[in-house]
């Protein structure tokens, strides 16, 4: 298996699954948290690796902050979990400034359904 740019994926960002018998490779997912100021914040699902962009981006999208900041991994290396630091902006994002879990899981239901509609 391949990406866009022809590479194979890293170790661990895939699995190979047997499927009406037949072997088929997929994306593993794990859960990420994101703390900011050392307080949860909120818990997203992703395929592993690139993880503090990953933080920072969902921030930024999210219109907690408006600049970089430092993340990382947090101070006992726990799993999973990426620390970000720095001042939250005072602007409010295009979304809300109030992430809510259930948004990812929504948005899985709806592909999931999708893809189901269009099997033959």
């Amino acid at each position: 298996m391949t990406d866009r740019s022809g590479e194979a994926p890293a170790a661990g960002m895939v699995a190979t699954v047997l499927r009406d018998g037949q072997r088929d490779e997929v994306a593993v997912e794990e859960p990420l948290e994101i703390r900011f100021d050392n307080a949860p914040l909120v818990v997203s699902m992703r395929t592993p690796g690139h993880d503090e962009e990953l933080a920072l981006g969902f921030l930024y999208g999210e219109g907690l902050i408006k600049e970089a900041h430092h993340a990382g991994l947090t101070d006992d290396f726990a799993a999973n979990i990426i620390e970000v630091q720095g001042p939250r902006s005072k602007v409010q994002g295009p979304r809300s400034a109030d992430p809510r879990p259930g948004r990812a899981a929504l948005l899985h239901h709806l592909v999931l359904r999708s893809v189901r509609q269009r099997r033959p």
